[in-house]
Order: C-alpha cells, then sequence, then structure tokens
C-alpha cells in the first residue's frame, strides 16, 4: 500500500508543477498585453521568415548563458566596423550577430576571422521588407535567456561612467532593480564642416570628425499606445522637419524572451509593457547611443532607410535615416553646439540619466 501512494503523490506533484508553470507563463503573457495577432503572429512569422536566412560563418548559437549578445544588421560600408567591434568588446559584448544586407555581401570578407563575430546571409533574395523579421529571428535564436543589445554599426552605445564601467556592471546594477530593459536616446553626431565633405578612413575613430551633438532642443511625445515614449530632436528637427522629425527613442537592450519581438526598428517592442523607460517606484539609469551615420554614404544610407520602412505597427515614429543623406550635405555645428569628451557630457546636458548608478 506504501509504494502505490508514494507514486501517486509524486505524479501529483509532478502535475502541479506543471500547472504552476503553465499558469505562470500565462500571468507573464497576460499582464504583457498578451493577444494573438500582437505577440504569437509577430514570432510565429519571424520563424517563418528564418527559414530564408543562411548561416555563413562563426557560432551557430550562443556559447554560453552569461553571453551578452549583439545584434547588429549591416547595410554597407565597413569604414566604421573596427571601431564598432573595438568600442563594443571593451564595453563587455561576448557575440556579435550580423545579419548581412548589403549589396555585395562583403562582410565575410571584413569580420569573417573574428572569432566572436557570426554572419548570417539572405538565402536567395534581399528583401529589404523582411529584414526586421529576420532581425527577430536572430535574437530569438542567439538571444533568448540572454541580455541582447540590438544596434547598428554606426551606433556607439554610452552611458553614464561608460569610460570605466562595462555594460555588463550595468546590467547587474539594472536586474537588482528589477529592470529587464534599458532605454536609450540616439544622438546624432555631427563635425565642424558637412559630413559629405569627410572621409572616414577604416578603422579610423569616428569621434574624431563627428565630435559635436545637440545638447537641448529635445522633446518628449505622449506615451503611445503601446506605452512607447517618444523623444525628437537633434539636427533633423533643427534643420529639416521641426513638426514631425524623426524619433530618437530606443529600446536596444533586453533581456529577451522567446515571444519578445522588435515592431518598428528597435523603437518599439512587443509586448508594451518592455517599453516602459522607468520603474513605477524609482528612475532607471538610462543610455546613449551616439549616431554616426552621417559617415555612411547615400548608397548606405538608402539601404538602411528601405529595411527600417517595414513596421509591423505605425507607431514607431519614422526612421531617422530618411533625413541622413540631407543632412549630410549641411554644416550643422552652430555656437549652442557641444563636443563630446565623456558621458558626464551627456549627463550635465539631460539627454543621460543615471539614476541610482554611480
Amino acid at each position: 500500500m506504501w509504494r502505490p501512494q508514494h507514486r501517486a503523490t509524486r505524479f501529483d506533484n509532478s502535475r502541479k508543477n506543471e500547472m504552476k508553470f503553465l499558469r505562470m507563463i500565462w500571468r507573464e503573457l497576460r499582464d504583457s498585453g498578451f493577444t494573438l495577432t500582437r505577440v504569437l503572429f509577430p514570432v510565429f512569422l519571424s520563424g517563418v521568415m528564418g527559414t530564408l536566412l543562411t548561416h555563413r560563418t562563426g557560432p551557430a548559437r550562443s556559447r554560453r548563458g552569461s553571453d551578452l549578445i549583439a545584434v547588429v544588421p549591416y547595410y554597407g560600408n565597413s569604414s566604421l566596423l573596427p571601431s564598432f567591434l573595438a568600442h563594443h568588446r571593451s564595453l563587455g559584448v561576448d557575440l556579435f550577430v550580423f545579419l548581412d544586407l548589403s549589396a555585395e555581401r562583403e562582410l565575410s570578407a571584413h569580420v569573417a576571422e573574428e572569432a566572436d563575430c557570426a554572419i548570417w546571409l539572405a538565402r536567395n533574395t534581399t528583401r529589404s521588407k523582411r529584414t526586421l523579421h529576420w532581425l527577430n529571428f536572430l535574437r530569438a535564436r542567439y538571444a533568448t535567456g540572454h541580455w541582447c543589445l540590438s544596434i547598428e554599426p554606426c551606433d556607439f552605445v554610452v552611458f553614464y561612467r561608460s569610460e570605466t564601467r562595462t555594460i555588463k556592471d550595468l546590467i547587474e546594477f539594472a536586474q537588482t532593480e528589477g529592470s529587464r530593459q534599458l532605454y536609450a536616446v540616439a544622438i546624432e553626431m555631427y563635425g565642424e564642416r558637412p559630413a559629405a565633405e569627410i572621409r572616414l578612413a577604416a578603422g579610423q575613430n569616428p569621434f574624431e570628425l563627428l565630435s559635436y551633438f545637440d545638447p537641448h532642443g529635445y522633446v518628449t511625445a505622449t506615451p503611445g499606445r503601446y506605452g512607447n515614449v517618444m523623444i525628437r530632436g537633434g539636427p533633423q528637427r533643427r534643420a529639416l522637419h521641426a513638426a514631425r522629425s524623426s524619433a530618437l527613442n530606443r529600446m536596444p537592450l533586453v533581456k529577451w524572451k522567446w515571444f519578445f519581438t522588435y515592431a518598428a526598428s528597435t523603437r518599439l517592442l512587443m509586448p508594451r509593457r518592455v517599453n516602459r523607460p522607468h520603474r513605477s517606484a524609482h528612475t532607471s539609469p538610462t543610455i546613449c547611443l551616439l549616431c554616426f551615420a552621417q559617415l555612411n554614404d547615400d548608397a548606405t544610407l538608402r539601404r538602411a532607410a528601405e529595411s527600417e520602412a517595414r513596421e509591423t505597427v505605425r507607431d514607431g515614429g519614422g526612421s531617422p535615416y530618411r533625413g541622413a543623406a540631407r543632412l549630410r550635405q549641411l554644416a550643422l555645428k552652430t555656437e549652442d553646439s557641444v563636443r563630446f569628451k565623456s558621458s558626464a557630457d551627456l549627463a550635465q546636458c539631460g539627454l543621460i540619466n543615471p539614476g541610482q548608478w554611480f
């Protein structure tokens, strides 16, 4: 009588654990604003689109549970790559997953020898409207259960005291506060003369050529229906289209889960709760993406704009690439421009929020 009773008890406990796990999953989906079309369908679509990709070189999956993964679309112009890789390696990125969207598919010629770089290509197609789903597929493949950094080769991550600390240090602090994502503002960098007159040599530090940014003139829009807090400003708002300038808000650093998907580049993330910049009880630290897109040529900017034009949800605020080609022709420096020297400059201007991070 004792042995069957023991087995039944063990079976009942197993069923209880399974039901507890399923209830936990359902609560998380429900609290995330779960709906079939907004959450599960994009996940399904990204998985289907992933079958159109082929692995070219590098690790096929993440190697360690503690790896910080960067998923990066590559549109062309390899001159920024050496500085981009060096900058983010120093900040603690363990693996770079590139989607080669360049016209010549030449990325493997530049980073194939790098052990921490994986390259994927679209098989028999380069249709830009699929880019968003391809990148979501790569995030799900490599970054599920990891912290994932979604940036581009012209983006350089900066956070308060990033000169002496790493992204993993910031992640550790964010986790102690209960945060699973970090909000960012994209800051467009420019030089003393039009970027079209400047040529970046391979491996040259872009900070030497485009060292200025706008310290003020940024506005925050009312949070959208998906909780995304939209920020506009910078040279595009000042010099091109003040009424409807491109959105500069980003959610680039996220503890990735299998049902997460970006719906408008990295400006809008589903489910909607992940778009909150701060915890309800206090102000969380934020980061900046210093953007050197103006160092790209017009062909690269055109490919990037085409790839970012396809959005699952029309609440993203528009891509900054659409105005970058025009900005390249303009002298943007004014008497109010600030030369970037360290992350303290961004904090003093209110573009970085240190929170309780010291």
